[in-house]
């Protein structure tokens, strides 16, 4: 299946499958691959949605796709365009995300997220970093550790802080921090609530949030 991904990619044809969703229900799709993308739960494929039954609506969209929810990939004889970098450059795409999830443009900038570890985590952030984007790791007098970041706030974001329990708090912004305690999963209405109208109070911009 990664072959038959990675082919269609280099050759620049549409790709034909049919795809399960998380919810279990399965449908044909026919895309045009750009990327292949590593995530921490496996392989990701995304690209422009050409024909989608019953979804009318992922057409003409991009989207990402769990390469192990693909099943029956057939490279078409359709070929396409790879986009121009000024239309298309991954690296800029995803330059300020957690994961695979890319924020509405109506979340505006990405904001600075501040959040605090233990001390226990002291070896782990000497030796690595959480993202490109990071900045010099604080040490506070209790010795827990602060690491600033400038990322979108998604939910692969809220999900990574929530798994951790009490050894990462949340110092800002606000939003974040709401919904990593709230009980709130990473449905559409949860990612408007914590996301886009905070966003919309501050006219669009995340930039500087507290």
């Amino acid at each position: 299946m990664v072959d038959a991904v990675a082919q269609a990619i280099y050759k620049q044809r549409a790709l034909r499958f049919e795809y399960t969703q998380f919810s279990g229900d399965s449908f044909p799709v026919v895309v045009e691959p750009w990327t292949l993308l590593m995530a921490d739960e496996g392989l990701y494929l995304y690209g422009r949605c050409i024909e989608c039954d019953p979804k009318s609506h992922h057409v003409e969209t991009r989207r990402v796709y769990r390469v192990s929810r693909i099943t029956a990939a057939r490279i078409t004889k359709d070929s396409f365009v790879y986009p121009v970098r000024a239309e298309y450059d991954p690296v800029r795409l995803f330059e300020h995300s957690w994961g695979l999830m890319i924020p509405d443009d109506e979340a505006g900038q990405p904001p600075t997220v501040r959040l605090e570890f233990s001390s226990e985590w002291a070896t782990y952030l000497r030796d690595q970093k959480l993202h490109p984007t990071q900045g010099p790791v604080e040490k506070a007098d209790d010795g827990s550790l602060v690491v600033s970041m400038k990322v979108h706030i998604t939910y692969d974001l809220v999900r990574w802080v929530r798994g951790h329990g009490n050894d990462v708090q949340v110092l800002s912004p606000e939003n974040l921090a709401g919904w990593v305690t709230s009980r709130d999963g990473g449905s559409p209405a949860a990612y408007e609530k914590w996301v886009l109208e905070p966003a919309r109070r501050r006219g669009g911009s995340q930039e500087g949030a507290t």
